[in-house]
């Protein structure tokens, strides 16, 4: 089906988001248009560009001030990249996604193969902390408390869907998210205790993550040991430009006596810093991965004594430092610098002890035999894990069988032999939990009472809505630049449009 909208059609209507709901209900019904809205030009100002509607500006009723937004709470994102703004009514096979929007009477109906993401607003929950993460060989992850293991599955409680059972074929690890011996910091959980008194304002809390708008620093101290390992996910937009301070004696803002790593899109430099704000380099990596990248997974492994500092950049080692000097750092502490005016997102920071050690990497492919336990002491245990119920583990290895609390373990790795991934088909959904973990499931039917699904995983399955934070789907043609999404990082600037967004100019653009 084909539409078009005339310059007189669309010169009738008195603001652009009557017309960009219009536009929007074309797309559903599988419509093409091409609209470009400028706001109409006040005396003396030149004219619109040739080819372009004027739209007459609305009157402004607030004294200056921008009125609020109602009930544009969440965001819909197609997968020509649109966006259009409003709250989620519900989903199901039949109608699709049902959309509302303060300037539609009814709501607007979606084709689900139309839809990339919906970014849903943080609903209010009564949410229960699990215990432990359940990382399945698909990469979802659900949160939840260990009910019992054994050679064929694993069952798990959770608040916000029951009891799920999973094969033990499809799990690849758990980690409990207690707050260990060795655990010296695992958030962020809010601002409690983190300095940012240089350019205010720079960064905030939100989500289970240090959000930066503008340029400025967040530091805390952490106290580090002579051994540390400190890793954390980072997202940018548009581009990285992040600073990091290790065993800095100065939180509150930028310098002191520290290393400092200076990260962007391409290179990663490692500066020697003294208080007097002389510096030294001590060399660089370049990072041709992070170019095709919005996110990545870093860790840093500082070795005080052998004055070494480490990088890895998801899992892989990409630069060793040594200071052949003596080691700049005088105190404790770590300080994270969002260096442009872009979007900066800091999450799931973690920061422990290290052994001096690195994971031995198997260079042949070789999938692991045996499963590896690894405790609060740091000891690692190879074998079969028998099973796991009571808050105990029983397992056996090559020594002795071993009955071991949980509350001792740190991370549980499952043999890879026989491990199967479960089968994802064309329809279905990812969906991320607030927070922390994700889902891949086959969508049934969504709307507020609960969130009807079936899993390769886990079989059928109904979810608290509120426990979702966002949904992607048509998994297959999301965009091949890893991490190219919205989520906590975009900001509220499109919220106040309440249609469908494109940004190409001063003006909004419609495809179809």
């Amino acid at each position: 089906m084909n539409a078009e909208l005339t310059w007189k059609t669309c010169r009738s209507l008195s603001s652009p988001r009557p017309l960009a709901l219009l536009c929007a209900a074309l797309l559903a019904t599988g419509a093409r248009a091409e609209v470009v809205l400028t706001v109409a030009p006040e005396e003396n100002n030149p004219p619109a560009q040739k080819g372009a509607i004027n739209v007459p500006k609305p009157k402004d009723d607030t004294g200056g001030k921008s009125a609020p937004v109602k009930d544009l709470s969440d965001a819909l994102k197609f997968i020509n990249n649109d966006l259009l703004h409003g709250s989620l009514v519900g989903i199901d096979d039949k109608n699709g996604v049902r959309w509302k929007n303060p300037e539609a009477k009814e709501p607007i109906e979606f084709k689900t193969t139309s839809v990339a993401q919906i970014k849903l607003q943080t609903r209010v929950q009564t949410r229960k902390p699990h215990p432990f993460s359940v990382r399945l060989t698909n990469d979802d992850e659900l949160l939840g408390d260990i009910e019992t293991l054994d050679s064929e599955k694993l069952e798990i409680e959770t608040w916000y869907a029951g009891k799920l059972t999973i094969p033990r074929k499809m799990i690849r690890s758990i980690t409990p998210l207690h707050s260990g011996a060795l655990t010296i910091y695992e958030g962020p959980t809010g601002l409690e205790g983190w300095k940012a008194t240089e350019s205010k304002g720079a960064w905030q809390y939100k989500d289970g993550a240090l959000v930066a708008t503008s340029s400025g620093p967040i530091g805390r101290d952490f106290k580090l040991p002579d051994l540390s390992n400190i890793e954390f996910d980072v997202s940018w937009r548009p581009y990285l430009q992040l600073m990091v301070s290790l065993y800095t004696d100065t939180i509150e803002n930028y310098g002191g006596n520290c290393y400092m790593l200076q990260l962007n899109s391409n290179y990663c430099y490692l500066q020697k810093m003294k208080p007097n704000g002389g510096s030294s380099n001590l060399g660089q990596v370049q990072l041709e991965s992070l170019q095709r990248k919005s996110k990545a997974h870093l860790a840093i492994r500082v070795n005080k004594e052998a004055k070494t500092i480490s990088l890895l950049l998801d899992g892989e080692m990409v630069k060793q430092w040594t200071d052949r000097g003596e080691f700049a750092g005088k105190g404790g502490g770590v300080v994270f610098y969002s260096q442009g005016q872009g979007l900066m997102k800091v999450s799931n920071i973690r920061i422990t002890p290290w052994d001096g050690k690195f994971e031995d990497k198997n260079a042949t492919g070789e999938k692991s035999k045996e499963d590896m336990v690894r405790l609060e002491n740091n000891d690692k245990v190879s074998g079969r894990l028998e099973t796991i119920k009571d808050g105990n583990m029983q397992f056996s290895s090559s020594f002795a069988k071993l009955e071991i609390p949980l509350k001792r373990i740190e991370q549980i790795e499952f043999s890879t032999a026989g491990a199967e991934s479960p089968k994802r088909a064309p329809t279905d959904v990812r969906a991320f939990f607030l927070g922390r973990g994700q889902v891949t499931f086959a969508l049934e039917k969504w709307d507020d009472k609960g969130v009807s699904v079936k899993s390769a995983t886990f079989g059928a399955a109904t979810f608290a809505p509120q426990a979702f934070d966002k949904v992607l789907f048509n998994l297959d043609q999301q965009p091949a630049k890893e991490g190219d999404e919205f989520d906590s990082l975009e900001g509220d600037e499109n919220q106040g449009g309440g249609g469908v967004i494109n940004h190409r100019g001063r003006g909004m653009v419609i495809d179809g």
